[in-house]
């Protein structure tokens, strides 16, 4: 997976730095590379696993549920589900699984002319 390697590359420059000082941009990196990821796998976790809360995914992220609406909104699978505030609530996640289970696809049906 691509997100694992850019967070392998990021601490691998990191612990080749001769200091601390040029370690850091590539630890700040690493970072932002880990919580995009544990961000997605929230994601992933509240559409497909068996319907767990957003208190369950805070808990098994370390994070407490107010602190989850946030990433989530951010992430590419329930970005379009956040409110204007940019959080995730559970609304949100009961109709990112309303839509990925019972969507089917639009079809464009052109009118005739008459």
């Amino acid at each position: 997976m691509a997100k694992w390697k850019r967070l392998s590359d990021a601490l691998a420059l990191a612990d080749q730095a001769p200091d601390s000082e040029t370690a850091l941009p590539h630890l700040r990196d690493a970072r932002r590379h880990l919580d995009d990821a544990i961000n997605e796998a929230m994601a992933d976790v509240l559409i497909n696993a068996d319907k767990p809360s957003l208190r369950a995914v805070a808990g098994l992220a370390g994070f407490t549920e107010n602190a989850v609406g946030p990433r989530l909104g951010s992430t590419s699978v329930l970005a379009d589900y956040a409110r204007g505030d940019g959080r995730v609530t559970t609304e949100g996640v009961y109709r990112a699984r309303y839509d990925r289970e019972n969507r089917a696809p639009m079809r464009f049906t052109k009118r005739k002319d008459d």
